[in-house]
């Protein structure tokens, strides 16, 4: 409909038959950024501009972006809420798990935003990161963090706890200011960290500084509580004792981490 669309689609893992397909958009831009699903539902996140209906009634961007988040039964695509979240600025959601009882969802955001709990201001000259839950019955708010840099600070990736902690990942350039030492990044680099998931209260967060780039893509936890971390770097950067040394200009990295919690380091 309008410059950019979005569609979703249940496929069969069996022999690839579609069972449905939905789509949706507006006179904008409109992006799926991320998918999950639980035990009966799918959540779906991104952005959009302009005006967006996602089967609940349309929805009106108040700046140049807005973020959604919509929950789909997973049997027929029907949509069963969408909700917006946005300010007068900028914002995006790229990262988004999900529980049978709540959904989290990160991004960056620009200027002034209320995720469901009251206004934040982001402080960095280009983006903040944000992570925020809700409830994946109805889309109400639990809680949320703001992810604050001076410059420019992004959650990229979420992982869930068997008891529901959130673990976000990201990537920042500058400083940090979730209670990691200083150590300010000259290029683009990387964090973990965890919220409660009851409260969003930091229990631990870690960021890594190195020269050149290297940036957080996505997260992986295991069941037995490993949890691993992809991304890509354009210099070479060690990890404890492993040096990764790019072959290419930009190459990737994956990065298994098995200590919890993380002390509140630079690592």
């Amino acid at each position: 409909m309008g410059d950019l669309d979005s569609f979703i689609a249940r496929v069969s893992p069996f022999d690839g038959s579609v069972k449905w397909v939905r789509s949706f958009g507006g006179m904008g831009k409109d992006l799926v950024f991320g998918l999950v699903s639980n035990s009966s539902d799918i959540f779906v996140a991104g952005m959009f501009e302009y005006q967006l209906n996602l089967g609940t009634g349309p929805m009106t961007s108040l700046g140049t972006s807005d973020v959604f988040i919509a929950d789909f039964s997973a049997v027929d695509g029907s949509t069963k809420w969408a909700q917006r979240i946005g300010g007068t600025d900028l914002e995006g959601a790229g990262a988004i798990v999900a529980s049978d009882s709540a959904v989290v969802v990160g991004g960056v955001f620009r200027g002034v935003v209320d995720f469901g709990g009251g206004a934040r201001t982001a402080m960095g000259t280009q983006r903040d990161g944000f992570v925020a839950k809700y409830a994946a019955a109805d889309g109400s708010y639990v809680w949320d963090q703001e992810l604050p840099s001076p410059t420019f600070a992004s959650a990229t990736a979420l992982a869930m706890t068997s008891s529901g902690d959130v673990i976000v990942g990201g990537s920042f350039i500058d400083d940090l200011l979730i209670g990691v030492p200083p150590g300010t990044s000259m290029a683009e680099d990387f964090f973990l960290a965890s919220f409660s998931g009851s409260t969003g209260a930091r229990a631990w967060s870690k960021a890594f500084v190195r020269p050149g780039v290297q940036s957080l893509t996505s997260l992986s936890l295991a069941p037995t509580g490993m949890l691993y971390v992809g991304g890509r770097f354009d210099t070479s950067f060690t990890i404890n004792t492993t040096t990764l040394t790019p072959v290419g200009g930009v190459d990737g990295f994956v990065i298994a981490f098995m200590t919890f919690p993380m002390p509140s380091t630079n690592g």
